[in-house]
């Protein structure tokens, strides 16, 4: 017997009521204590509790006559080599069961399906359902099987299991709560010889060409050997004899992507004495883009490259459009692009002049080399990369509207550059170099500049996150307040100048020629430059810009010596 309520929550309002009335007792003065008083306040607080309890809906459920047990045979492969005994066990059960009781058989691994509806019969013939053996959901059995208990009779579940089954603690104490009794026995013995594919794991995309590594885990719960077989589109392309160890086992094959399109891999096993076959296969896909595009820009000192918009005339007498931003769209490298390399080369007047779209980034293999490269005057950005190796070495990046470089994510390699932001035509120009990390990418970022200057019109022409990026900075020279925190400071910046407004030599004056009016730049250093004599000799890095030898005591920037003023 047990009390149910429909509307259990109202039962809250009991203690809200009774403190009401204490309360207008106290604000009525009624403080006597004559028993005529006690007595109404409590036939008060009764009503009170009595009309609660009806708006509440209290039932009194009664047990019938009859009982309903329901077993739960666990048909996992966790219990394989148990089910002998479970099946003996309910066949015991059910003969010497009383004859008032009906009972009835669930079988559960990944699902649960009724093997034996209710009934006062004692047969039983053990697991014949198709039950999925990979997993074990107790749960989901105990679900099925509450809901199938009839109202008017007593219920009961028994659950018949190895013991390795989820832990259903709060599933149990919910049907106990509604009168329903759960009760385990656990059985134990050797588990038959089993072992499986628990893995295989292959690139989500690759290139026509490119070779790659598929991966395959086998588990085993025993010593043995078998032979494990790869599928191409199902055919066999590998097949090794392999020796397994208890626990996991971690196999590698390589294969090449040989045609474009969803080419499909599967992983077979077999092993001597193996108990299941229904998990010795697993299968993956992966999808073939064509061979990457690139581009190659050869050209050389002295007959460069000249990528620019396509007006030869004048917007003012004194202002060819070769002079203006915008003219052109500028370059973007798609996520399938890679091993791009620029070389003696002069990129100005676009929008967005290169622009490295984010791609599944690959620190071995560089997106972008840019190598005595000059991109200058943009309506946009300099160079733009998301999730991108790129390499700078010997270039000149100048005048944006957004940032001279942005690099976001990926890998950035910075040596004998000047970047100078120096841009006219808006007081909301970008930083000379902005740099921040992904949460969501497993390498969050990082960026090497060794030798090169950062300097433009703001106070603080360099904007970063500290926090999600790499980043070292070698032998430079920054327009940035200096950093006090020397700890910070010596772990990211060494043999670093930093340049204040305050200097007698700063900005533009560093330059030949800086012309807003004619927009002309030259970015040679001017002989009272404070850059000369401070970068870090390199061997791999001898010439600059202009093909002119560096000498020990090398200068700063992609430019070497001092430049003629007009």
């Amino acid at each position: 017997m047990s009390l149910e309520f429909a509307r259990p929550l109202l039962l809250l309002l009991l203690p809200a009521y009774i403190a009401l009335i204490y309360l207008i007792d106290r604000r009525g003065g009624r403080r006597s204590r004559r028993i005529k008083h006690r007595v109404a306040r409590v036939m008060r607080c009764l009503l009170t509790c009595l009309c609660v309890l009806a708006l509440a809906a209290p039932s009194v459920v009664l047990p019938g006559g009859q009982q309903a047990v329901w077993i739960l045979a666990d048909a996992s492969a966790s219990a394989r080599g148990m089910q002998d005994q479970m099946t003996q066990s309910v066949r015991t059960a059910l003969e010497n069961k009383d004859a008032s009781v009906n009972a009835g058989v669930i079988a559960f691994g990944g699902n649960a399906m009724v093997e034996k509806p209710l009934a006062q019969d004692g047969t039983y013939n053990g697991v014949t359902t198709a039950v999925d053996a990979q997993a074990s959901d107790l749960s989901s059995a105990l679900t099925l099987a509450s809901a199938l208990l009839p109202e008017d009779a007593q219920g009961r579940i028994v659950v018949l299991s190895d013991g390795a089954t989820e832990d259903v603690r709060a599933a149990a104490q919910q049907l106990a709560a509604r009168g329903v009794t759960v009760d385990f026995q656990s059985f134990s013995g050797d588990a038959l010889p089993d072992a499986q594919i628990s893995q295989l794991n292959v690139p989500s995309r690759v290139y026509q060409g490119q070779s790659f590594t598929v991966t395959v885990q086998v588990t085993a719960n025993h010593d043995t050997a078998g032979t494990l077989v790869l599928y191409q589109n199902r055919t066999p392309v590998s097949s090794r004899e392999v020796t397994l160890r208890r626990g996991d086992n971690t196999f590698t094959f390589r294969d090449t992507a040989a045609d474009t399109g969803v080419v499909t891999y599967e992983a077979r096993l077999s092993s001597e004495g193996d108990s299941c076959a229904q998990n010795d296969s697993m299968g993956g896909y992966v999808y073939v883009q064509g061979a990457p595009k690139l581009l190659l820009v050869e050209g050389r000192q002295g007959d460069e490259v000249v990528m620019r918009g396509d007006r030869l005339d004048h917007m003012f007498d004194y202002l060819p459009y070769d002079r203006v931003s915008g003219q052109w769209r500028g370059i973007r490298f798609m996520p399938s692009s890679t091993r791009n390399e620029i070389t003696y080369a002069d990129i100005h007047s676009a929008d967005d002049a290169l622009v490295c779209d984010s791609a599944a980034f690959d620190p071995t293999e560089c997106r972008l080399s840019l190598t005595n490269a000059t991109i200058h005057n943009c309506n946009g950005y300099g160079l733009s990369a998301v999730s991108s190796y790129v390499k700078m070495v010997n270039c000149q990046v100048s005048n944006t509207f957004a940032d001279c470089i942005s690099v976001v994510g990926g890998r950035l390699e910075v040596t004998y550059t000047t970047v100078a932001q120096f841009y006219p035509f808006s007081a909301d120009r970008g930083a000379a170099i902005s740099f921040c990390g992904l949460e969501t990418l497993a390498y969050r970022g990082s960026m090497e500049c060794v030798n090169s200057v950062f300097t433009g019109y703001y106070d603080d022409v360099m904007m970063g996150d500290t926090l999600m990026y790499d980043f070292q900075f070698t032998n430079c020279f920054i327009r940035t307040p200096e950093i006090a925190d020397t700890v910070f400071r010596d772990a990211h910046f060494k043999d670093v100048v930093f340049e204040s407004p305050v200097d007698s030599c700063y900005g533009k004056n560093h330059f030949v020629c800086v012309d807003i009016d004619r927009q002309y730049y030259d970015f040679h250093l001017d002989s009272l430059s404070a850059l000369h004599t401070k970068a870090l000799p390199l061997e791999a890095v001898r010439d600059d810009r202009d093909g002119k030898m560096r000498g020990t005591e090398p200068t700063i920037g992609c430019y070497e010596g001092f430049g003629i003023k007009d």
